[in-house]
């Protein structure tokens, strides 16, 4: 996903998108813009995925950005 490889981070968001929705609603309850926030969730970290360390795990990775 690093490098670019689209397939890698369709295999993220599929993994993932689910637990960052239910994230998100826990946050800020039942919202119509919930779906455009996943996005917004995914288009950040996949921008910035030369910064995860490998310290934590992914998902607690995007759960960060989630949370900010």
């Amino acid at each position: 996903a690093r490098a670019g490889d689209q397939r890698a981070m369709r295999e993220i968001y599929m993994s993932h998108r689910l637990q960052v929705r239910g994230h998100l609603v826990r946050l800020l309850g039942t919202d119509s813009e919930i779906d455009d926030l996943v996005q917004i969730v995914f288009s950040r970290a996949f921008a910035s995925l030369d910064r995860f360390n490998e310290e934590s795990t992914l998902s607690t990775w995007l759960f960060k950005i989630t949370l900010n």
